[in-house]
C-alpha cells in the first residue's frame, strides 16, 4: 500500500510546507508495485467542496492488515486551528 497526500492545486502554494489538501489517498500493489489498483480516498477532503483550500489537510498515518483482509489506518487531520486523530477501518 501507498499512502500519498493529494494536492488540489499543484504549484500554486508559495509556501513549501503548506498544500491545497484534498484529502488522504491510497493506491494497492498486490504484485510488488508492478502494477497499481484505482486510488482511494482514505480521509477525504476537509474543507467544504467548492471552498478554496487552507493549506491545512491530513497528515500521513501509518496503516496495518487486520485479520480480516481490512486495513485500520490512522492519521491526523487539521480542522481549523485543530489537529484531529482519525482512524480508519477500510477493506481495499
Amino acid at each position: 500500500m501507498l499512502q500519498f497526500l493529494y494536492d488540489g492545486h499543484p504549484g500554486k502554494s508559495q509556501n513549501v510546507s503548506w498544500y491545497a489538501g484534498d484529502g488522504m489517498r491510497a493506491v494497492m500493489s498486490h504484485d510488488e508495485g508492478k502494477t497499481w489498483q484505482q486510488e482511494v480516498y482514505v480521509l477525504s477532503r476537509i474543507y467544504k467542496p467548492g471552498a478554496e483550500p487552507t493549506g491545512a489537510g491530513a497528515y500521513l498515518g501509518d496503516a496495518v492488515e487486520l485479520a480480516d483482509g481490512r486495513l485500520l489506518t490512522t492519521c491526523t487531520g487539521a480542522v481549523g486551528s485543530q489537529n484531529r486523530f482519525s482512524a480508519i477501518i477500510w477493506k481495499p
